[in-house]
């Protein structure tokens, strides 16, 4: 359904995606942060800037705030809404839309000292 919803907004043919994901790979995680104070200058980072490689992520959050995207150019925080999903979309969606989506660049940086969920 969500490939037929992200065709749809695209305004192409709501089968494009999901007729190249006949066997499609997902996977579940839960990363854990340390509750340690992040150091951007010194590179001390709860995860450092990367995208992903699949088509999306969905990513649920607690309430404790960490991550961030690039948008021209500069880091921006998201707030964790624990409630929603956050989306990034990742490098296959990127390459397959010819870089009309880009790929979420994103990192997560302890500021406020505790352990995080995601």
């Amino acid at each position: 359904k969500v490939s037929k919803l992200l065709a749809k907004g695209l305004e192409i043919d709501e089968f494009y995606f999901s007729s190249k994901m006949g066997h499609p790979m997902s996977t579940l995680k839960l990363l854990h942060y340390q509750a340690e104070f992040s150091d951007v200058f010194r590179g001390i980072l709860g995860a450092g800037a990367h995208s992903d490689y699949g088509l999306l992520t969905f990513l649920a959050t607690d309430e404790v705030p960490g991550l961030q995207i690039m948008l021209d150019g500069k880091w921006h925080n998201v707030d964790p809404r624990p409630q929603d999903f956050i989306v990034n979309i990742g490098d296959m969606l990127q390459r397959w839309t010819n870089d009309f989506l880009p790929s979420t660049v994103h990192r997560v940086v302890n500021y406020t000292g505790e352990e995080r969920y995601s």
